[in-house]
């Protein structure tokens, strides 16, 4: 436990893209948990969908830029 602490502590919590990120994931998982309430499993379907869209180009971008 006293690691985690150690590490939290050097994170700058106060970079824009962390907040972004953080707000990002609370977004998706706020909607993955309101459309398993509402049985909706095409919304999830539809969301799984746009997440693989947009994951792949950035997976290629990580790749070539690794290189």
């Amino acid at each position: 436990m006293f690691i985690v602490h150690i590490v939290m502590k050097q994170i700058d919590w106060y970079e824009p893209w962390l907040w972004f990120l953080i707000a990002f994931h609370l977004l998706c998982t706020t909607v993955t948990v309101v459309t398993v309430m509402f049985n909706h499993h095409n919304t999830q379907i539809v969301l799984f969908l746009v997440f693989c869209e947009f994951a792949l180009p950035l997976l290629h971008l990580y790749l070539m830029l690794e290189m």
